[in-house]
């Protein structure tokens, strides 16, 4: 195996250390957040909101610094990591809602710099043919990190908040390690020139950011809606909402959601290979109408209605990521600016997201259709239907 591959390997291996360590520490969070501080759902829901917001702020600066200087934004994205790994840490020290938030807005910073550079770097490693593919299993990578950050917090919560953030905080420094074992392998100078890979020549040449925005607004549009639905069943609020309005304990909560996780990996791939072989304009269409059927299926007071669901739900949204970013990357000389706005407009809506479904749900959640559809659920799954409209007002030649 050349030192690319491996390069890539490694990409690969992080989106599951990395996601394995956030996704261990968020129900312990939100469970502190919930059952020890007293916090509301709209206050749990502004957890994922501040990590979000914060790395829409640095998201698009992590874009635009990797086409500038290169693989070594991969110093940057590695120091993230290991920067990360501290600020878990601090979690079981804090007594208010507010320095929780603060500690989850740093979160989010270092985030910004730590995922960017790699998601941009990784797609232009490899052709063009596969990377739709790559991509996914990169993303699948991070989904099995999730169900394994899940899986392992569900048999670790009669530990103390301390141990289990101190099992992520150790986590996040192997995916540092990773990183930068990926920078020292691909060196100063690498790009992608009609699919292969050279030496001697630049990474990408900068793009103008507002040149960008014009060419991929729909593609924003849509991420940027889709995310506001896809915050909800990937952050803080989905754990709390099987808890409180289907009524599973908190230690089934983070499993169902880890398993939900694990059974759509095949989909996903599934989608990402209609998108490579056939076309991702449509696959990016039936991505979105599985999120929308998933999340009304959701909104039913019915255990299994529900579980199924979740299942079709996190199918559709997280189907949707790798296509994003395999178009967004297809931008010529502007990868690694498409993946940064990609990303930034992506946790905005993350941020707006949870903000809604926090309150919708304080305020809506117990309120039920006909006895049966959780109107609070109806409402949080509006923004993937509006999605779905902008899927029509894609450019393909723009990509």
């Amino acid at each position: 195996m050349d030192r690319y591959k491996l390069a890539v390997v490694l990409f690969i291996i992080t989106a599951y250390t990395g996601t394995f360590a956030f996704k261990l520490s968020m129900p312990a969070v939100a469970f502190y957040a919930k059952n020890i501080l007293e916090a509301s759902m709209l206050g749990i829901g502004m957890l994922t909101s501040s990590f979000f917001i914060a790395r829409a702020t640095t998201a698009i600066l992590a874009g635009a610094l990797t086409d500038k200087i290169k693989t070594k934004i991969l110093f940057l994205s590695a120091t993230g990591f290991v920067l990360n790994a501290i600020v878990v840490e601090l979690y079981p020290y804090i007594a208010s809602l507010p320095w929780l938030l603060f500690l989850r807005f740093l979160q989010g910073v270092l985030n910004g710099f730590a995922w960017v550079p790699i998601q941009a770097v990784l797609g232009l490693l490899v052709r063009k043919s596969i990377r739709g593919r790559v991509y996914s299993v990169y993303f699948i990578l991070g989904a099995l990190g999730s169900f394994t950050g899940n899986t392992v917090y569900s048999f670790l919560t009669s530990r103390s908040l301390s141990y289990i953030l101190g099992i992520s905080s150790v986590l996040f420094l192997i995916s540092g390690i990773q990183v930068l074992s990926s920078k020292l392998l691909l060196g100063e100078t690498v790009t992608i020139v009609s699919g292969k890979n050279k030496k001697n020549s630049r990474i990408n040449e900068p793009g103008r950011v507002i040149n960008t925005i014009f060419v991929i607004l729909p593609l924003l549009l849509i991420v940027f809606t889709s995310s506001m639905f896809g915050s909800f069943l990937k952050g803080d609020l989905i754990y709390v909402y099987l808890y409180v309005f289907q009524g599973f304990s908190e230690s089934t909560a983070p499993m169902i959601v880890g398993i939900a996780g694990l059974i759509v990996l095949p989909i996903n791939y599934i989608i990402s290979w209609f998108s490579d072989k056939k076309d991702s304009y449509l696959a990016l269409r039936m991505a979105i109408l599985t999120g929308v059927v998933g999340g009304i299926l959701l909104a039913l007071r019915n255990d299994s209605i529900a579980v199924l669901g979740l299942l079709l739900a996190l199918a559709g949204s997280s189907s949707t990521i790798p296509i994003t970013r395999k178009l967004a990357v297809s931008i010529k000389s502007r990868a690694g600016t498409g993946i940064g706005l990609l990303n930034t407009t992506g946790n905005l809506g993350s941020m707006l997201g949870s903000m809604i479904a926090g309150y919708v749900l304080d305020s809506l959640g117990k309120m039920y259709l006909l006895g049966l559809i959780n109107t609070g659920m109806i409402v949080i799954v509006t923004p993937m239907i509006i999605a779905l409209l902008f899927t029509h007002n894609i450019k393909r030649k723009s990509y």
